[in-house]
């Protein structure tokens, strides 16, 4: 029973391994080729369009600001 248990965990933990190295590979491959994967529906301060990052006026000035003050902060230490 227990060389049954370990033998299945070590099939999920190689399969695990595998998805995780075809995943990087993926990314890496995507990267390489200058396709970049930014999640843009969280993406504070920009908009996609056809593709492309186009500022969003609106949420730029926030940003701006979060990056002001931070900067502020960093300062004062």
């Amino acid at each position: 029973m227990c060389f049954l248990t370990s033998a299945i965990c070590q099939g999920r933990q190689d399969e695990s391994r595998s998805i995780s190295e075809n995943s990087t590979w993926g990314i890496r491959r995507r990267f390489e080729q200058g396709k970049l994967h930014i999640n843009h529906t969280k993406f504070l301060g920009y908009d996609k369009d056809n593709g492309n990052l186009i500022i969003n006026e609106k949420q730029a000035k926030i940003v701006r600001r979060i990056c002001k003050e931070f900067l502020e902060v960093k300062g004062a230490l």
